[in-house]
């Protein structure tokens, strides 16, 4: 393996600036943690080759995640080890990676096989090297191991490397660190089919391993390795041609080879299949020369119906016994295609999943697109899918098909006898007379219906919507096998909180061979000893061969928080009257949750002295009530129901209701009775006409006011007496109650117009908007009332918080009464543009791109905000904030659209000012779920003022699911912007040698420079050495050259034609590498 991992360094060392190396074995078993966290900081691309688990490297655990620094850099893992991929486990090395800012893991979900590792490893990185994406690394990389399968590989070794194919995953963001993008069906150039093919390679080199052993590879981007167990790991070359769709390759010949150089003594290594087995006594290569054969190809069927061909050459022909080996540079192959009108149209199984006893019926349906007729055959090849092997081969000949016309042809299939398992269709359809080939499609579907469903799925708290502490509760799920065939499943059950998904427990139930129609039950007996305050989601589902159930989920709380609400008729009596109140015990949402352990109620009278009335508990709501009279002998004036209520191991609370007692009261109304508690709203009391001694009292007289919370705002008529004085007119009092920045649903307001003389009091319901606490009225706020809609009181989904207005139903009104407060602050809040936001361990990365840029004075910037790893977004909204004088905003910062890509429509928030920024916001209304991603959440253009330097700081940052669930931000970048005149590029004359090899050109890659990029502004002339006149000097403008490499000056663009000449060849290369080392 030593070679691969050398080979390994060398290609990603052209890829990036340097590639450090290191081998674990060459350091003490307890040092070898330190060659991770000591060399971890601005780290790109780190690849690990050695032994692997679910949890961890050599020396090196998913604890030890947390204490690498990567810098400001986000880098690709690629974990060529067994098992290191696989995520199905709790605490794996796999997401921990991705947690803590990696953008992408690869990794094995299995035990992987070592000489496949290895040049897996290989093909990985050499097409990363050559500006691939890492995604796009990744798929070409498979598709060369596919390519190794071939007649002389033995089964074990087929089935090693298509093993290796599925077994590794890549984790995170395909399109990381590349320039060259996989082309699309629509942007994709095809390659025009041409005989011969000519074919002239490099020579071969040999280098010596660290394993002693000699390692021939062809140095170009197409070389290869070939692994075949127990044979000699030898170069090959793969020639790759994409044909438009019609094109059909009939075969490809060897016509001649040439260019022979030969090798003596050369000792290569031999591929092998696990590193935990010895080589056996008769694990040796086999007699003579490996490969037997000069070549072999294969095509691929392309999603847009064109045709990829590979051929893959084997020059380099090696005898182990002799240890001689022969290599010929140069081939010449004869190609055999041909232009087919017919194709297949469409492939058609009448079942997905075949009823055990069945019949499997393929249709298949032909096209001729050409103008004249045609007679085809048609073979339909069923394969086991696990195997490949062919299990049923049915031809139908003498296909007649008319220009035009469309033809279907059907074949049945009696799978008894086969395995419940996957099955593939392969059509081949070919000319009756030639027997070339026309066109080749496939469809895949399985035998048997395997089957599960959810039979039951049980919590069994004992309080509704609750659990207790110390409580022991029956959990589980009982799937049932729905299906005709045994059944392999795994029941996962967990419990999750729901502010930030922390898991807090979680359980897994094999199922093995679940006959059909019986039930499996995973069940334990769970106890809530210790589990913090909060809401939590007790999910389960269960994984089968042929999915996921869906699934289901029940939501619980921890009873931390309880209310105890009481009701009363009215809030003014008199002495002998006989006063009655109700109550019933609340969770925060308002959810009546029952009884209490212990209860206990008090009368506080005017004169702080106390009476305990009687308490009655009822089987149904209202729980409790009492009765009693407050009689002449009581004092006149604001009398207190106070009670307590606990629950065994659970919360407590302390409720409670004013009222007045009053020979001579009357009634003030508060309009309206429940009001928005946001310290800026306001209500209206009035009084009803006031009358003392049997006469209407007089205008301005006063009254005494005592408010248990909020404000009184009326003017103080008497600023001198005790509490806020208001005078009547015709005999009524009217003054104005603003609503406290918190919620007060017990709120009152005391009025007396003097010890012996008549007294009032009005009660009110304050309900605060800042559900999720953070002092601010927000799009979580909004989205978590949205999420509520249509929610009748006394239902699971009603949240009372949520009925801002108690009409008993959250709707439109509730919901417009946070969206009309959006962006405001209240008492607490901290205000500050400026304010760094804290690094999550997790979660969405939010950057203005440019984050660096340079600007020449009047020039303009426009600047999007991304926000990267997105999981369903429902709302969002943060504040932008640019500082210093070199810039000013010449466009607002504005949202974008992003909300609807999936369906939804989107409210707009703002822009409204903020301090030296402004706030911007969006939220989506809908029934389909949020984008996920990478999305452009808003845009704002930047004008170049002065020389100097400004920043754009992002701060306030939210971000919120439909339901309102918040999504964790891991950190908000700022941006970095200078005002700076263009730095001249000094000229450039032809001193350079013209010396031109094809090596140069391919270890040609851009050092990452940490200057500031250059924006150009409309009016700029074009930069030297800017190719593709994009205003910077940078990798694309190498990469936009080499599109032009070999054309003549007429066809090609005129900024690559530096030496003004009829071709664009090395000459203007070498005058561009010269501009291009000044910038």
């Amino acid at each position: 393996g030593d070679a691969y991992i050398q080979l390994a360094k060398y290609l990603l060392d052209a890829r990036y600036t340097t590639a450090d190396y290191f081998r674990l074995s060459n350091f003490a078993q307890p040092d070898r943690q330190d060659v991770y966290l000591d060399n971890d900081t601005n780290t790109d691309f780190l690849y690990y080759r050695d032994h692997g688990s679910v949890d961890g490297w050599d020396e090196f655990w998913t604890g030890n995640v947390a204490s690498m620094s990567f810098g400001g850099k986000f880098p690709i893992i690629y974990s060529n080890a067994c098992l290191t991929g696989q995520i199905q486990t709790n605490n794996n090395l796999a997401e921990e990676f991705l947690a803590r800012s990696a953008a992408v893991f690869i990794g094995a979900t299995e035990v992987s096989p070592r000489s496949e590792n290895n040049s897996l490893g290989d093909k990985i990185t050499a097409r990363h090297r050559d500006g691939h994406t890492i995604g796009n690394a990744f798929r070409l990389a498979k598709r060369d191991l596919a390519g190794d399968i071939h007649w002389y590989t033995i089964c074990y070794n087929d089935m090693q490397i298509k093993k290796e194919i599925l077994m590794y995953n890549l984790y995170g963001e395909p399109a990381r660190g590349g320039v060259i993008k996989a082309l699309s069906p629509e942007k994709i150039t095809y390659d025009t089919p041409a005989s011969p093919i000519l074919i002239a390679l490099p020579m071969v080199e040999v280098s010596t391993g660290l394993d002693g052993l000699d390692h021939p590879t062809i140095p170009d981007p197409n070389g290869d390795l070939l692994n075949s167990i127990n044979e000699p790991i030898v170069p090959i070359y793969r020639w790759r041609a994409i044909y438009e769709p019609g094109v059909r390759v009939n075969d490809i010949a060897l016509a001649s080879r040439g260019g022979l150089a030969n090798f003596s003594g050369l000792e290569l290594p031999t591929a092998w299949g696990s590193e935990k087995q010895l080589h056996g006594p008769g694990d040796v290569p086999s007699p003579g020369v490996f490969p037997p054969d000069a070549f072999h190809w294969t095509s691929i069927e392309r999603t847009d119906g064109g045709l990829e061909v590979v051929l893959t050459v084997h020059p380099f022909l090696y005898n182990a016994e002799t240890q001689d080996a022969t290599y010929y540079q140069n081939f010449n192959f004869n190609l055999d295609w041909t232009v087919s009108n017919v194709s297949i149209l469409t492939i058609t199984p009448t079942y997905e999943a075949v009823p055990i006893g069945g019949d499997q019926t393929i249709e298949v349906t032909l096209h001729n697109g050409g103008g004249a007729a045609e007679t085809v055959n048609m073979t339909v090849d069923i394969s086991d899918m696990g195997t490949s092997g062919s299990v049923a081969l049915f031809t139908v000949n003498n296909i007649a098909i008319d220009p035009g016309a469309t033809v279907s042809r059907s074949v049945l299939w009696n799978p008894a006898g086969q395995s419940p398992t996957g099955f593939q269709a392969t059509v081949r359809v070919t000319n009756s007379a030639s027997g070339d080939e026309r066109d080749v499609g496939y469809a895949q579907f399985r035998v048997g219906r395997p089957g599960i469903t959810v039979d039951s799925f049980y919590f069994n708290n004992s309080l509704l919507y609750y659990v207790r502490a110390d409580e022991d509760i029956l959990l589980g799920l009982d799937a049932k096998n729905t299906g005709d065939v045994p059944v392999n499943a795994t029941t996962h059950l967990q419990i999750r909180r729901e502010s930030d998904n922390l898991l807090i427990r979680e359980w897994e139930c094999g199922i093995p061979a679940l006959s059909p129609g019986h039930v499996h039950v995973c069940a334990d007996t769970w106890n809530t000893t210790g589990l913090p305050e909060g809401r939590y989601q007790f999910k389960g589902w269960v994984q089968y061969e042929e999915g996921v159930t869906p699934l289901e989920s029940r939501s619980f709380g921890t009873l931390y928080g309880m209310r105890m609400g009481w009701w009363m008729p009215k809030d003014v009596f008199n002495r002998g009257d006989k006063i009655m109140a109700t109550a019933n015990l609340y969770d925060e949402g308002g959810h009546n949750i029952g009884t209490a352990d212990v209860v206990n109620l008090l009368v506080l009278r005017p004169n702080f002295s106390t009476f305990a009335p009687p308490l009655l508990e009822h089987p149904v709501a209202p729980f409790f009530s009492t009765s009693f009279m407050v009689t002449s002998a009581e004092p006149r004036g604001v009398y207190g129901l106070v009670s307590t209520a606990s629950r065994t191991n659970g919360p407590s609370t302390l409720g409670g209701r004013w009222f007045v007692v009053d020979d001579e009261g009357f009634t003030m109304t508060a309009n309206p009775p429940v009001c928005v508690a946001d310290g800026i709203t306001s209500i209206t009391v009035t009084s009803d006409v006031v009358e003392e001694g049997g006469s209407v009292i007089p205008d301005g007289t006063l009254m005494s006011l005592l408010n248990w919370t909020g404000v009184i705002t009326s003017p103080d008529m008497d600023p001198g007496a005790d509490g806020i004085q208001v005078a009547s007119s015709g005999g009524r009092f009217e003054f104005v109650w603003r609503s406290p920045p918190q919620t007060s649903l017990d709120a009152f307001v005391f009025g007396t117009l003097g010890p012996s003389s008549p007294k009032s009091g009005v009660s009110a319901r304050f309900k605060g908007i800042d559900f999720n606490g953070n002092r601010r009225v927000d799009v979580q706020d909004i989205l978590s009332v949205q999420d509520s809609a249509g929610a009748i009181v006394d239902t699971a989904r009603f949240d009372g918080r949520h009925d801002l207005n108690e009409d008993g139903v959250i709707d439109l009104l509730d919901e417009s009464e946070v969206e009309n407060r959006w962006g405001l602050e209240l008492q607490g809040a901290v205000s500050s543009v400026t304010l760094t936001m804290p690094i999550g361990a997790n979660g969405v990365i939010l950057r203005p791109i440019p984050d660096r840029a340079s600007v020449p004075p009047g020039g303009s910037l426009p600047i999007e905000i991304v926000a990267e790893g997105l999981n369903e977004l429902g709302g969002y909204e943060l504040v932008g904030a640019v500082t210093g004088t070199a810039f000013s905003t010449q466009i607002p910062l504005q949202v974008t659209n992003a909300l609807e890509s999936t369906g939804n429509s989107q409210t707009h928030l703002g822009p409204l000012a903020y301090l030296e920024g402004s706030r911007v916001g969006a939220f989506a209304t809908g029934d389909k779920i949020g984008p996920s991603g990478t999305q452009t959440l808003a845009t704002l253009t930047l004008h170049a003022d002065s020389y100097g330097e400004s920043r754009l700081i992002l701060s306030s940052v939210l971000l919120a699911r439909m339901n309102g669930e918040v999504i964790p931000l891991m950190q908000a970048f700022d941006g970095r912007y200078r005002v700076e005149d263009p730095t001249p590029t000094p000229t450039v004359t032809e001193t350079l040698a013209p010396t031109w090899t094809p090596t140069e050109v391919a270890t040609l890659t851009p050092t990452p420079s940490p200057s500031w990029t250059p924006v150009a502004t409309p009016t700029q002339t074009p930069l030297p050495g800017d190719t593709n006149g994009d205003g910077l000097i940078d990798a694309n403008d190498l990469f936009h050259f080499c599109h032009e490499w070999r054309l003549p000056s007429e066809a090609a663009d005129p900024n690559c034609n530096i030496h003004t000449d009829e071709l664009i060849d090395q000459r203007d290369l070498l005058l561009l590498m010269g501009i291009w080392s000044q910038n």
